[in-house]
């Protein structure tokens, strides 16, 4: 099978997945279902992306425009979920009871509103799989397919080998890399110049947690309905977060040349 029709395919299964995602009631929806619904939006926007590079006549901007509200409103679940989870695992799940009723009522305002995104008429249609994502014929061949995502393994190796990394490269590195591991797992490339992509994609994963965790602390202490007792222990847990945060940086910036191959 050519490589534009196994990127057709894919595109095909991540729309059926969605719309399975979409089916599930959303007082129903185990909370990993929100991060699968984002990451197979991020899925098909890699492919989309790839051929958006190779032919003119593929609109990424109008293609995802349909799943932008979608994932942006999952994320948010997403992000207070796992604020939850890393605040019980560094105070305890009784430590602070008012700011997790907090974070609790804000999850489930967050919920209602993607249920109300659900049932608008676009929304809708992807969740009866309506092929929204069906592409007109594209003369792409495997050689422009390969060559546009070998430049993107050379950028990623660029950004790997540099002197020294900031928090922004940082981040760009981690959506480059996610971004190449759906696609390099579609198409076989005939220069293979990463190694070890999933134990270091988990240790990207895990800094920019910590990272959202960080912000959402920043957030936690100017609320006005937290009482001062509990500002204290968030006060107290926000350097051991930074420390984590910057333990992890330095792991990530000093295993970075392991990942390319000589």
């Amino acid at each position: 099978m050519q490589s534009l029709e196994i990127i057709r395919s894919y595109l095909k299964k991540r729309e059926e997945t969605i719309a399975d995602l979409l089916k599930t009631k959303t007082n129903k929806q185990a909370p990993e279902n929100f991060h699968q619904l984002r990451v197979e939006i991020k899925k098909t926007r890699a492919a989309l992306s790839l051929l958006s590079t190779c032919a003119s006549s593929v609109d990424l901007k109008q293609k995802m425009a349909p799943y932008r509200d979608l994932f942006k409103q999952a994320g948010k679940i997403r992000e207070l979920q796992l604020h939850k989870t890393y605040l019980h695992k560094h105070s305890g799940a009784k430590e602070m009871p008012v700011y997790n009723k907090t974070i609790e009522a804000q999850t489930s305002e967050e919920i209602k509103r993607f249920s109300a995104l659900k049932k608008q008429k676009e929304i809708r249609s992807m969740a009866h799989n309506s092929g929204s994502l069906r592409l007109s014929p594209l003369n792409i061949n495997d050689t422009t397919l390969e060559n546009t995502l070998e430049q993107e393994q050379e950028t990623i190796v660029k950004l790997l080998a540099k002197s020294k990394l900031k928090v922004p490269q940082m981040h760009d590195l981690r959506k480059r890399i996610k971004r190449f591991h759906f696609l390099s797992t579609l198409i076989p490339l005939k220069s293979k110049k990463l190694k070890g992509l999933d134990e270091f994609q988990e240790l990207l994963g895990k800094w920019h947690d910590y990272e959202v965790f960080g912000e959402e602390l920043q957030k936690a202490a100017k609320l006005q309905n937290i009482p001062i007792e509990e500002k204290k222990k968030i006060r107290k847990l926000k350097p051991k977060v930074v420390q984590k945060r910057e333990t992890l940086f330095k792991k990530i910036d000093k295993s970075r040349f392991s990942l390319i191959k000589n």
